[in-house]
């Protein structure tokens, strides 16, 4: 079998081994923008008419044969329409601030290397300069020392801590699940439910602590709860601190 590299069954698609075609990314840049000139409207992207998913996907099938930088980009204006413009000062669609120029350029400019954040043999410096934001994030917050990855989402990072606390809570014995609960604030976001969900805990299992007027949480009815919950027989796997939800 005659195998061919990528690079060399699509010249000048690639980042070359030498990185010294960088213009080419540029003029894809500029066609794909090209695109998208005049199709501005308020806060949300001109949605031309109004679609029916099965219909759409009803002739859906694998091109065989490949797409022009021009046919891409079409679709890609396509695929935009009826987007969101997060940085039109009348979008208010939850909360999503309006990324820096040299974020866009860097993050566009990184997605060619494509780095393994969780690993440093691939990716160099960038678990170094992860670790360097997290600290200044924890100076903000007092904690001098903080230290930490960042994470894909707080879901996931809820989930990592809570089964964290899991394990320690308890201690290589065989515990049931239902015997655990999760203390969190009441103005916390829903998805702690989801995960004491995932886990067989149960909903019932995330007790809601009660918040003062300026969302603080309520200490008196924290330590009523904690020592309801410990004299139950329960096991308290952790204890979610969070400023709230995003509407909050």
């Amino acid at each position: 079998m005659n195998l061919i590299p990528f690079s060399k069954r699509f010249n000048n698609e690639f980042l070359s081994r030498q990185e010294d075609n960088f213009e080419r990314l540029i003029e894809k840049l500029h066609t794909f923008r090209g695109k998208m000139q005049g199709k501005r409207r308020g806060a949300r992207r001109l949605l031309p008419t109004r679609f029916n998913y099965a219909e759409e996907l009803k002739d859906v099938r694998i091109n065989q044969n490949g797409l022009s930088t021009e046919e891409v980009s079409a679709e890609f204006q396509e695929m935009l329409e009826g987007c969101v413009r997060q940085h039109d000062p009348m979008a208010a669609f939850n909360i999503f601030p309006s990324p820096l120029l040299d974020a866009v350029a860097g993050s566009a400019l990184m997605s060619l290397y494509t780095p393994n954040a969780l690993w440093d043999l691939l990716s160099g410096k960038m678990c170094l300069f992860e670790k360097k934001i997290v600290r200044m994030i924890g100076q903000l917050a007092g904690w001098s020392k903080a230290d930490g990855y960042v994470v894909s989402g707080g879901k996931q990072a809820l989930m990592y801590a809570i089964k964290i606390g899991i394990e320690r809570a308890r201690k290589n014995r065989d515990v049931p699940m239902t015997d655990f609960v999760v203390l969190t604030s009441g103005t916390s976001h829903f998805c702690i439910e989801h995960i004491c969900h995932y886990f067989g805990l149960g909903a019932k299992n995330c007790l809601r602590i009660k918040t003062l007027s300026n969302g603080e949480i309520d200490l008196v009815h924290f330590q009523e709860t904690m020592d309801r919950a410990v004299s139950q027989g329960k096991k308290i796997a952790a204890v979610i601190a969070v400023g709230g939800a995003t509407i909050n």
